[in-house]
């Protein structure tokens, strides 16, 4: 019995002690998402690691109890509120790349479709890279079940580096462009459908413009300053009808990804033009009393 025990003792020291010069990643868990952190702003759902590298998942949660799980490497740990925790792990097998034509035809249909891109019927990345699944292991309410993402492990370190350049700034996107980006990579959509339909959130869908009634019986038009104010202040103007369980994005988004969701949010919307235009009169009159 002493030596199960102490062998039982040695793999969970083993468990619990990162290595030295592991790669750490931020993890920040809400109702129904999950955003990694890969430091200087760079947000992404997916959390790509490097092969034979040790990396540390420093992990929190903005609302409920979550568990992030990730079968192929037999690794699950509860994501708290109010509280950091972490888990460790050492990734040995490189996830592949689809040929070029094989992602070339994924996007093209997808662009085509004006839908999401679907994780579960390609099996790879916008990228083109496979990947395995990570779930949320923890009922946390209504669309637990889609609280999930993909794990991509990169062959080189230059690879992973590239892939974590690409998303680290808009580039030469258009405003519009890197919005749609921000969009599907903030998690927006998983909540925010584009098409009209029900989801835990409002649809955006001919959205901009129109009058918002509020829980509190107030009633506003979402213009440029309400959809910024949502995303940094989500329970200052609740719409009517829906829980506020939308986390906070201040501290997370740049002025210019903020910019960027607005003016994609707008490109959703045939009103969008006549809000501008009540907005920017309005800023005149404040600028003239």
């Amino acid at each position: 019995m002493v030596g199960m025990f102490v062998m039982g003792a040695r793999a969970y020291l083993d468990m619990r002690t990162i290595p030295e010069g592991a790669n750490e990643i931020g993890v920040q868990s809400s109702k129904w998402s999950w955003s990694m952190d890969y430091g200087r702003g760079t947000y992404h759902p997916e959390l790509h690691l490097l092969v034979n590298e040790p990396v540390k998942l420093t992990m929190q949660s903005s609302d409920v109890i979550h568990s992030l799980y990730i079968p192929a490497f037999r690794a699950k740990k509860d994501v708290v509120p109010g509280r950091y925790n972490y888990m460790w792990f050492h990734p040995t097998k490189v996830t592949e790349k689809v040929s070029d034509k094989e992602l070339a035809e994924a996007t093209k249909w997808t662009e085509e479709s004006a839908t999401a891109w679907d994780y579960d019927k390609w099996q790879f990345t916008p990228d083109g890279y496979r990947f395995y699944d990570l779930y949320c292991a923890e009922y946390c309410g209504q669309d637990h079940s889609q609280m999930q993402t993909v794990v991509v492990v990169h062959e080189t370190r230059e690879d992973l580096d590239a892939w974590i350049k690409k998303y680290s700034s808009r580039g030469s996107d258009t405003l519009e462009a890197y919005g749609e980006k921000l969009y599907a990579r903030r998690g927006c959509i998983g909540c925010h459908t584009v098409d009209g339909t029900s989801g835990t959130g409002p649809t955006y869908k001919d959205a901009f413009g129109t009058p918002r009634k509020l829980a509190n019986g107030e009633t506003v038009v979402m213009d440029e300053n309400y959809v910024r104010e949502s995303i940094l202040v989500p329970k200052a103007k609740v719409v009517a009808g829906f829980q506020p369980v939308m986390p906070s994005y201040k501290g997370q988004l740049s002025d210019d990804d903020l910019d960027s969701l607005v003016a994609y949010i707008k490109t959703l919307s045939a009103n969008a033009e006549v809000a501008s235009d009540a907005s920017a009169e309005e800023a005149t009159e404040d600028e003239t009393e």
